[in-house]
């Protein structure tokens, strides 16, 4: 019996561990499973190769593929474009292989109706401290680029009920075996129900936009206010 290829969209802001589940799986059923790899304009990074973790192409490359509308999702993220053909979710299936897209919430809204059978998942931290120490444990971020991070991540889960699932990104071999479950077998009521999701990006929100104000406090220059001394030198007293 023919296997049904479908698409599998996960969605996450950052710190939610998205690229080490899509490792994980990939690595575990390679033979059933494929990650898209999207266009971008963004230089590669030295240990980058194109065609393997993206196709690296100019702004006029880019630009002539959204003209012929071969992207089938794309959008522009911290000055650089991103997008997926749909030659590449075609070449995936052609291997009899299910697709894996690693996308933002921008690109699911793009293509939710233009795909079937597709569906997403949505990945969150079980907190913003947890997504802070994920973050910062990297080493590669700079403190305007977190803070980056964290501005997008808000825009993401005010989004996130538009996703097919949720889950909690706590404890990865749970993860990683929910994921399983769900793209190899069929099966998603292992999946966090959405009201509980909700409430735990509701509390995420909370934490990063008091974590953004006093960021944004800390940076604004502090006033100087002139000194006694400094006043009174410029009063002349009565009487000389």
């Amino acid at each position: 019996m023919n296997r049904v290829l479908r698409t599998f969209v996960l969605v996450s802001p950052s710190g939610g561990g998205k690229s080490s589940l899509i490792f994980s799986l990939l690595q575990r059923h390679c033979a059933q499973l494929a990650l898209a790899v999207s266009h971008t304009t963004r230089p590669a990074r030295r240990d980058e190769h194109h065609g393997e973790h993206y196709y690296f192409c100019s702004d006029d490359e880019f630009q002539r593929l959204v003209t012929r509308q071969d992207f089938i999702e794309w959008a522009q993220v911290h000055h650089h474009s991103y997008g997926t053909t749909f030659q590449e979710i075609h070449r995936i299936h052609a291997q009899r292989k299910s697709v894996i897209l690693d996308i933002d919430i921008q690109g699911w809204l793009q293509i939710r109706d233009r795909l079937s059978p597709v569906e997403s998942v949505f990945i969150l931290p079980p907190s913003f401290a947890e997504m802070k120490r994920r973050l910062m444990v990297r080493q590669s971020e700079s403190k305007l680029s977190l803070l980056k991070r964290f501005e997008s991540s808000l825009d993401e889960i005010s989004q996130m009920q538009e996703c097919s699932y949720y889950m909690i990104n706590d404890e990865f071999d749970d993860s990683a075996h929910q994921l399983e479950q769900w793209m190899i077998h069929g099966r998603y009521n292992q999946f966090c129900p959405k009201t509980a999701a909700m409430a735990i990006g509701e509390q995420m929100t909370q934490d990063i936009s008091a974590y953004l104000r006093v960021q944004q406090s800390l940076d604004q220059p502090k006033r100087v206010e002139p000194s006694l001394d400094h006043d009174l030198s410029h009063c002349k007293v009565e009487g000389e």
